[in-house]
């Protein structure tokens, strides 16, 4: 597998990119499995500069890599890959990116911006899941609204504001009554630290 990504070259990534979605997800097991993910980082790393048909392009490896990142804690250097591979294109045809592919992508973002502290960078990341059309919520897409009301909190002090073009599904989510999330922007807006110190330590 190694020597196919160290000596394939980009017109062979791309014609076979289903096949190499495939080997690039037993490569994240394998080095999640033995719990050593920086064994097969450098491959995909490699895989998602191959497998895109332009420097801009998302790919599937591009989250593969990220989930790995945070499994090695890796935050750091996952932030300086988001930020030297600035997405501003898909080609699921080319790539066979999915959309799970695409919300895991910007999650993962999130995720590795809130460990560095760039709160702005997180939200924003967030909100590319967020504003993506969707009939049905993804379970991807709740973790990602839960977060960004956090991050929104914690960085502007005040509640999450939606986008007027957030999907219809994510809307509707963020309506419903939610007690937990709901206290806790209550607490915080008011200011009211040992109310929201009992509720965060409450069981």
């Amino acid at each position: 597998v190694k020597r196919f990504y160290e000596f394939a070259n980009k017109d062979e990534f791309i014609i076979a990119c289903n096949e190499v979605r495939k080997i690039s997800q037993k490569l994240v097991s394998i080095g999640l499995g033995t719990q050593q993910p920086r064994s097969v980082l450098n491959t995909l790393i490699k895989c998602s500069s191959l497998s895109a048909p332009t420097p801009h392009c998302l790919t599937p490896a591009h989250s593969f890599v990220l989930q790995l990142c945070i499994a090695g804690e890796m935050f750091a250097f996952a932030v300086a890959y988001i930020r030297k591979h600035d997405i501003l294109e898909i080609n699921p045809k080319l790539t066979h990116l999915s959309s799970l592919d695409y919300l895991t992508y910007f999650y993962y973002s999130g995720l590795c911006f809130i460990a560095m502290k760039d709160f702005q960078s997180a939200l924003n990341a967030f909100m590319q899941v967020i504003c993506a059309p969707a009939n049905e919520l993804s379970q991807v897409a709740i973790s990602t609204v839960k977060k960004a009301r956090l991050v929104a909190l914690i960085h502007h002090g005040k509640p999450l504001h939606l986008p007027k073009h957030t999907s219809l599904a994510v809307t509707r989510f963020c309506m419903q009554e939610s007690p937990v999330y709901d206290d806790i922007v209550k607490h915080f807006v008011a200011a009211d630290m040992q109310a929201l110190l009992n509720l965060l330590q409450s069981p």
